[in-house]
């Protein structure tokens, strides 16, 4: 099976994200493998709708070339600390296009903050993140346990 992760951050006010698609068995004692990974930086130079639109198009590309079983874009964890603002809004937007564009290519696509990629896991969202660094330290692990978790929500059909 094939689990697809995916993260975004606003970095000086535009959209990145880093998308990581595991394959394996997440209730298995194997551990996934990363099979792939997908970097988009947006340009600092073009406004948001235009680098939303060049994040979608460069993400509808890869997918058209990926077998992907369940897809879990990882949403912002709630913040008590009052930080709102404009990077707050941007982000909600960009989860916004990724879930739509992955959902037009992946029946099993879910929105799921890090507590809620634990508990789908059957674990913690700091157990879930620890095992995600043993996997690899070179992608965030947040996104690679969304890719934990969409490999639990493939298995479970």
């Amino acid at each position: 099976m094939n689990g697809l992760g995916v993260l975004c951050t606003i970095k000086d006010g535009r959209p990145i994200v880093c998308a990581v698609l595991l394959q394996g068995e997440q209730v298995s004692a194997s551990v996934p493998t990363l099979i792939d990974r997908f970097d988009h930086i947006t340009d600092p130079r073009d406004d948001f709708g235009l680098q939303l639109l060049s994040l979608g198009g460069a993400l509808e590309s890869r997918l058209k070339d990926m077998v992907v079983d369940a897809a879990v874009v990882r949403s912002m964890d709630w913040l008590q600390s009052g930080r709102r603002g404009d990077w707050m809004q941007k982000r909600y937007c960009t989860e916004g296009v990724l879930l739509s564009i992955i959902r037009s290519f992946v029946q099993r696509t879910a929105w799921l903050n890090g507590a809620a990629v634990g508990k789908t896991c059957g674990t913690t969202k700091a157990k879930i993140e620890e095992q995600a660094m043993s996997i690899s330290s070179a992608c965030p692990k947040e996104a690679i346990a969304a890719a934990l978790a969409a490999l639990t929500i493939a298995a479970g059909d």
